[in-house]
């Protein structure tokens, strides 16, 4: 928790100190992606732009009685490189949390376990943007993250993990202002 807190305010302080200047397209659009995440992107300079986004699902299964559901959310930096035509190239640090609960009700007896999630990841992306509304980007990184389990009971002990590989997204960009 801490540590995120640092970092949020290292981000701020590095995007406020930052001028924003005339850009082709517009300075804030709304993003959507896959994997499944909606957000915005808001430039904040010609340089750099920042790139929260917030995803959300749920689950239920009959006759089990099982269901759940799970929050997301996560903040990218992208640190642009170069620039061709429409195209743009970035690289971007990323902060990510999950949160996610599921609950039994088997035999008249009631379950639950959540578990968080925290991670963090680093890509190398290319957006294209052919006109002042409309963009895409794809991007692809490598991410390590660590889940804690909170047990059921007794015999099913709180866990946690750590896990690590590549991962990769594309997706839109509306820019609605523009």
């Amino acid at each position: 928790m801490r540590m995120a807190r640092v970092l949020s305010l290292a981000v701020c302080c590095g995007v406020l100190s930052v001028p924003a200047s005339a850009q082709e397209h517009g300075d804030v659009g709304i993003t959507i992606g896959y994997p499944a995440a909606v957000g915005v992107l808001w430039h904040v300079s010609d340089a750099v732009a920042i790139r929260p986004d917030f995803r959300v699902s749920g689950s239920s299964t009959e006759p089990s009685g099982s269901d759940g559901w799970t929050l997301g959310t996560g903040v990218s930096a992208l640190l642009y490189m170069g620039a061709a035509d429409n195209v743009r190239t970035y690289f971007s640090p990323r902060i990510d949390y999950q949160h996610s609960s599921t609950s039994l009700s088997f035999l008249g007896i009631d379950q639950s376990r959540s578990a968080n999630a925290w991670g963090v990841a680093g890509s190398f992306g290319a957006e294209y943007t052919p006109n002042r509304r409309f963009g895409v980007f794809g991007e692809i990184g490598f991410g390590y993250s660590r889940l804690k389990t909170d047990g059921l009971t007794t015999l099913t002990p709180d866990t946690t993990g750590h896990g690590w590989g590549t991962r990769a997204g594309v997706g839109i960009i509306y820019y609605p202002g523009s």
